[in-house]
């Protein structure tokens, strides 16, 4: 499911910030989008979360749709690594 709806994002150059653990940073998926966000749980998520911001400023969005988005990557961020250190 999840891939069918990135794929469909692809198709239409929908913007789309992928996130994945750094681990998974080699997967042919991910690999197919301008600009992959990687992570650790071990690492501090505010260095992800500021290069997102910073990405998001050279997309040319306007200043709340940036916020809008940098806030639901940030929340996502912090869930995948709540998940992910609960898993371990």
């Amino acid at each position: 499911m999840v891939q069918s709806e990135l794929n469909y994002a692809l198709e239409r150059e929908k913007l789309v910030i992928p996130i994945v653990r750094t681990d998974l940073a080699g997967h042919p998926l991910p690999a197919r989008f301008p600009k992959v966000f990687t992570f650790s749980p071990w690492d501090n998520p505010g260095a992800v979360e500021t290069q997102i911001v910073d990405f998001l400023k050279q997309q040319q969005l306007t200043k709340d749709k940036q916020q809008t988005i940098g806030a639901l990557a940030a929340l996502g961020l912090g869930l995948i690594v709540l998940f992910s250190l609960n898993k371990e």
